[in-house]
């Protein structure tokens, strides 16, 4: 049988989807093996789908599952996104952006697992942290070190910037550092815990 396939130059991919859209991907080359049903795309690599453009040094495809993971200088823009106007950090129509150096995304769970100084941000609210899980129907996000990381490094913390308006209607900053966020839009709700350190113009 055929153990591997590969092709050089202007590469391009498509796959419907069940829900009716579309994945593509583009690559200057890619490589293919059967056996697993992974394909490898590299060469400035781009996917899109549903609304999702990616782009990173390494990509690959799982063509079982349908998950997708991608390695080195991951850039992630989340658009097509309607506003939620009960919700608060992510509730714009603004796209989501989401960098880190490597990301591992769900088909299934419809999430996204960015890990290595991990930052979300949308307009003026931003999210940096070692690991950053989102998910981008529900908009949720869990923000949190890195578990793996070696002991004789300093903690990590996650780092939030929410922009509010004060009562004379000016935009002020809020800073807050904490070991860990967990954040639901639908819920307006941001729990931070572990050392969480609160800092206003005030």
């Amino acid at each position: 049988g055929i153990s591997s396939l590969v092709q050089r130059d202007n590469f391009h991919y498509a796959e419907p989807l069940a829900n009716g859209t579309e994945r593509a991907a583009w690559a200057e080359w890619a490589s293919y093996n059967p056996e697993i049903q992974v394909l490898t795309l590299n060469g400035h690599p781009r996917i899109v789908e549903a609304g999702m453009t990616a782009t990173s040094k390494v990509i690959r495809l799982d063509r079982r599952t349908g998950d997708a993971t991608a390695q080195d200088d991951v850039k992630t823009t989340y658009s097509e996104l309607k506003p939620q106007p009960g919700g608060a950090l992510l509730a714009s129509g603004d796209p989501i952006h989401v960098t880190a150096r490597t990301m591992t995304a769900q088909r299934s769970t419809g999430v996204a697992h960015y890990v290595g100084d991990a930052r979300l941000w949308q307009g003026s609210n931003v999210v940096q942290a070692p690991v950053i899980d989102f998910d981008r129907d529900k908009r949720t996000l869990t923000a949190y070190a890195n578990a793996g990381a070696p002991s004789r490094t300093p903690p990590q913390k996650v780092t939030t910037i929410l922009v509010q308006q004060d009562k004379t209607g000016k935009l002020r900053p809020v800073n807050i550092t904490a070991a860990r966020l967990t954040y639901a839009d639908t819920e307006r709700l941001a729990r931070f815990d572990g050392g969480v350190d609160v800092r206003s113009a005030d």
